[in-house]
């Protein structure tokens, strides 16, 4: 039976993969490689990997303010497990397994709030990122946009 556990995901991943993959065109991939910039490529999975590890960092101050405390090794552990749900699930709403993992270290109500908080500064930080970005390229609409959402964000706050 444990050995059904492990085999029968370990199948369906590999259905699903044969058949994901047997719909690409080779020979565009081949194409599009030939034609990337292969340093980029190259350095796409680092910089990817210490993207991760950095939303697990923060995700851990998170934590200790929530009065939860656990090591960076276990953090980026938990945050790279919990990817697949993340990108499975719609609005990133998989992010909030990661309250089931630490469920005796922060109560899960509690820990969705702070994972909830994360997903608010990432927003913040998207409309600062446009504020500046419409002022370089001097687009009054792109700004514009930027700071209305930062103006829902403090309108809405107090509902929180």
């Amino acid at each position: 039976m444990k050995r059904l556990k492990i085999l029968l995901p370990v199948l369906a991943a590999i259905v699903i993969l044969f058949v994901l993959f047997s719909r690409i065109d080779i020979g565009e991939i081949h194409k599009a490689f030939n034609e990337s910039n292969k340093l980029i490529l190259a350095l796409s999975p680092l910089i990817l990997l210490v993207a991760h590890v950095v939303s697990a960092v923060r995700w851990k101050i998170i934590l200790r303010m929530l009065g939860g405390d656990v090591s960076v090794k276990t953090a980026v552990r938990i945050y790279l497990a919990n990817i697949p749900l993340t990108k499975i699930f719609p609005v990133s709403s998989g992010d909030f397994m990661r309250a089931y993992y630490l469920k005796d270290t922060v109560p899960i109500a509690k820990h969705a709030g702070g994972i909830f908080l994360g997903m608010v500064i990432d927003v913040l930080a998207l409309a600062i990122f446009a504020i500046i970005g419409g002022l370089i390229i001097e687009r009054e609409i792109v700004y514009f946009f930027g700071f209305t959402i930062i103006a829902v964000l403090i309108f809405l706050y107090p509902l929180a």
